[in-house]
Parts: C-alpha cells; sequence; structure tokens
C-alpha cells in the first residue's frame, strides 16, 4: 500500500478478484463504514475487474463508551492472570475491537501477600479483577475471557459458526450506546480447546 500525506492511499497493480477489507484499528477507534461509489461494501468483500475502481471511503470514529465490571471466576486457577477480548457485531460479522489482560486487583498486591494467599482472598471473596474500558464503540457485544496462558484473542476464531455452536455459552452479551457507561460481570471462561479450532 501507498500512502500521501493527505490521509489517502492507494494500491498498484491489483489483479482481477474478489478482495476483503479490513482495517486494523488500536481499540480507541474503529470503522464506522466503508463506502465505494456511493453505497457500502459488501460483506463478501469488494469485486474489482479491469474497469477503473470507484475510490473507498473509510470512515474511522472515535469511540465514546464505557464498559466497568469485574472478571468472578471462583475457584479457578488464577495464576497466569485473565484475558478479556471484546468482539463487536459489525456487518454481519464479529470483529476484535479490543482485548485487555485483567491482573490481580491492586488491594490484594499492595498487601504484600504471596501470590497462592492473594489468590485465595480474591476468590474467596468471588471477584478476580476489575475491567474497565473507555472509549469503546457504541454496538453490540459478545465478550469472552479466559486464563492467560490459553492463548490471545488472535487466535480465537470467535466469527466461525462452529466456534459459536460450541462456545458461545462463554460469551457475555451486551449492548452500549453512544456516550455510554455500562455494568459487565463476566462469570464464564472459556476452555483451552477453544483455541484449537484454527
Amino acid at each position: 500500500m501507498n500512502s500521501n500525506p493527505d490521509g489517502t492511499f492507494f494500491f498498484d497493480q491489483l489483479s482481477a478478484g474478489r478482495y476483503q477489507v479490513r482495517v486494523d484499528t488500536n481499540g480507541a477507534t474503529f470503522v464506522r463504514s466503508i463506502r465505494q461509489a456511493g453505497h457500502d461494501v459488501p460483506a463478501d468483500g469488494m469485486l474489482v475487474g479491469d474497469t477503473e475502481l470507484e475510490p473507498l471511503e473509510i470512515v474511522i470514529s472515535a469511540g465514546s463508551a464505557t464498559v466497568q465490571g469485574s472478571v468472578e471466576l471462583p475457584g479457578a486457577n488464577l495464576d497466569e492472570g485473565v484475558d478479556v477480548a471484546f468482539p463487536r457485531e459489525a456487518g454481519g460479522s464479529l470483529v476484535l475491537q479490543r482485548e485487555m489482560f485483567a491482573v490481580l486487583p491492586k488491594a490484594f498486591r499492595q498487601r504484600n501477600e504471596t501470590p497462592a494467599t492473594a489468590l485465595n482472598s480474591a476468590v474467596t471473596a468471588n471477584r478476580f479483577t476489575e475491567v474497565h474500558a473507555e472509549g469503546m464503540p457504541a454496538g453490540d457485544y459478545l465478550v469472552f475471557a479466559w486464563l492467560g496462558d490459553f492463548g490471545v484473542a488472535k487466535d480465537l476464531p470467535y466469527n466461525t459458526p462452529e466456534f459459536l455452536k460450541r462456545f458461545g455459552w462463554a460469551g457475555e452479551g451486551i449492548s452500549i450506546g453512544e456516550s455510554e457507561t455500562r455494568r459487565l460481570t463476566i462469570r464464564n471462561a472459556l476452555p483451552w480447546d477453544a483455541f484449537g479450532l484454527n
């Protein structure tokens, strides 16, 4: 890809065929729309032929919502921490909006307890860690958590029918409005074999 100082970009010598348009953002921004010739780019991709293409128009916005809550996994072995992924529904599929790594609550770290004591205290309190995500786009989410040593979000095939059929039960569905603060409690964790479907 080649880019210009004004923010426009272009690709040289694209072969004819169908192309998926994917924009990676930093989690605090999101793709509001991808349009070409006044129409949304189809979910199955953009068709490139022999004629000159109309320019793509990609609109990126900053999110304004906040998610606050906790991960409550009493009885789990939490010494590797917990990962939380926020896939958001967009264009008929799920896109990973943000991934967060949850650590032991500050209160337990400040007590200078041994890890085992801190973990037992956290489990007894029925609360492992708080989740706080600012700058989230409005939309519908299916939030997943898992023990930190199982894998990372990019290795989860969360957008496939097989994954959702087998592991959809572990997702926490929430809808977030613009500039809204939503509470979320995560009480299920994905098992290790959720990462073996790729």
